[in-house]
């Protein structure tokens, strides 16, 4: 029979005082050495892959900022049109003032009509602008679709995606959906909404670089009207109450 090594038998112990100065595999770490561990662990998490429940949470976290992007940009589109409406209405309201109208010299009306009609097309072709920023896109996925039993997006998530089934189908489909292929579907998914912001914002880039065009032809058309003002001429003083006025000196001496 082998003899048993007591515990306070010194030929089986190291200076630190563990068994053969070795910790063991399957006793608790020393303080020193959990510190270590922890240290090594915690410099390690940063690189690590994420597991299939974090990559889904932060897939599900793009899809929130795309979303609220595209919201965005809903808003600066309504915003722009209630910035060319004003103007709009500030166009109106000089253009019809028949004091205006009778001021301009015969010589000048062509080039103002010209003025006013490249204006128009102006507003127009923004307008347009505004239309192709807040129209719909088709919301289906840029990259094709694989069979349930491949790994890759198999359509579950876009409503055209979706329809290509039946509803039968389409119950089947997500019973037997693994993580991987959501996940890959949610992939998919943000970088289509990012082609679709993307397009979004170009149009909007357009459009306000047409309301600064149309800020400047509406201000030209001010000064115009502002420098008319300033030439016609001074209308003659009123008469005093129950003085009489000659009729030639209303009328500037003409029959």
């Amino acid at each position: 029979m082998e003899p048993r090594v007591g515990a306070g038998d010194s030929s089986s112990r190291g200076s630190s005082g563990e068994s053969g100065g070795v910790a063991h595999p399957i006793l608790p770490l020393g303080g020193d050495e959990a510190a270590r561990e922890a240290r090594r662990a915690a410099k390690a998490e940063p690189r690590r892959p994420l597991e299939p429940w974090e990559r889904y949470r932060a897939l599900i976290d793009t899809l929130e900022e795309a979303h609220k992007l595209a919201d965005l940009g809903d808003h600066k589109a309504r915003f722009a049109l209630v910035i060319m409406g004003a103007l709009n209405v500030v166009l109106f309201v000089v253009g019809t003032r028949s004091d205006l109208a009778t001021a301009v010299p015969d010589a000048w009306r062509p080039w103002l009509t010209a003025y006013l009609v490249t204006y128009a097309l102006v507003a127009l072709y923004f307008f347009a602008r505004a239309i192709e920023a807040l129209r719909p896109r088709r919301l289906r996925l840029h990259v094709p679709l694989v069979d349930g039993a491949l790994d890759g997006p198999i359509g579950l998530r876009f409503h055209e995606d979706a329809l290509t089934r039946d509803a039968d189908g389409y119950r089947d489909a997500w019973a037997a959906v693994r993580v991987d292929q959501l996940n890959a579907e949610l992939a998919a998914q943000a970088h289509t909404l990012a082609h679709v912001n993307r397009s979004q914002y170009l149009a909007l880039r357009r459009l306000y670089r047409g309301l600064h065009v149309m800020v400047a032809l509406l201000t030209g058309l001010l000064l115009f009207d502002a420098l008319l003002l300033l030439s016609r001429p001074a209308a003659p003083p009123a008469p005093p109450p129950g003085v009489a006025v000659p009729l030639d000196a209303l009328t500037g001496g003409r029959p």
